[in-house]
């Protein structure tokens, strides 16, 4: 007798991105060299900075264009210019995110900052597109995850080396909750160690980096 083995893939997070935009960015689409979503850009009209959802955003950064007026634009891009007084800005779909293959559905990705939509999630919902760049692909938040945090900043001198705790408070946090957290530093990599949960507040124990002049923490519970 045989035994019939089905795998599923229980951990479907995606990389996060450290900005999202919920309404349409105006902008040159261009769906690859095949016309296949590999290498797609959308490309700015003018010159200028690209701020989505009130962070400035910076080359290599990734981003989450979620609302487009054409929904075959939405998807995962990199920024490939941040653009400036005489450059334009542009957004190339990232190469873990640019094919058909590479995406299932309820594949869901965490929002590093922004006013709105920093330490929001993301979840990639039915109906799949059967061409990338041509068919809607579809991002809706998630109604399972709550916001427990703004973006916490602090400046180099208080990281001077080590280990580095910061606390984040709010009565949504219980001694049970389930934390993501996730850190962004302006320079070298930095490390979470430990999250501890606690009665309405979270305490984050990261590897400090004596090189930033910016460390952006933010952290979110799952749904209680």
């Amino acid at each position: 007798m045989s035994t019939q083995i089905t795998q599923y893939n229980l951990y479907q997070q995606l990389t996060s991105v450290r900005a999202a935009r919920t309404t349409n960015l105006a902008g040159s689409y261009l769906n690859g060299p095949l016309n296949n979503g590999v290498g797609a850009t959308l490309i700015a009209s003018g010159v200028g900075a690209l701020v989505v959802d009130g962070v400035t955003l910076v080359a290599n950064d990734r981003v989450l264009l979620a609302a487009q007026t054409n929904a075959n634009e939405n998807g995962i891009y990199i920024v490939t210019n941040a653009g400036g007084l005489a450059a334009s800005w542009i957004l190339t779909r990232s190469a873990d995110f640019q094919n058909i293959e590479q995406m299932k559905a309820g594949q869901f990705l965490t929002v590093n900052a922004g006013t709105v939509n920093g330490g929001h999630e993301y979840v990639l919902v039915e109906p799949l597109p059967a061409q990338l760049g041509i068919d809607a692909l579809v991002f809706l938040a998630s109604s399972n995850g709550a916001q427990l945090s703004s973006s916490l900043k602090a400046i180099k001198s208080n990281f001077a080396g080590g280990a580095a705790t910061a606390v984040i408070s709010n009565a949504a946090f219980t001694a049970n909750s389930v934390v993501v957290a996730s850190i962004q530093s302006s320079a070298n990599a930095v490390d979470i160690q430990k999250v501890t949960p606690a009665a309405g507040n979270v305490t984050v124990l990261f590897s400090a980096d004596p090189g930033a002049s910016v460390i952006s923490l933010i952290a979110f519970a799952a749904g209680q």
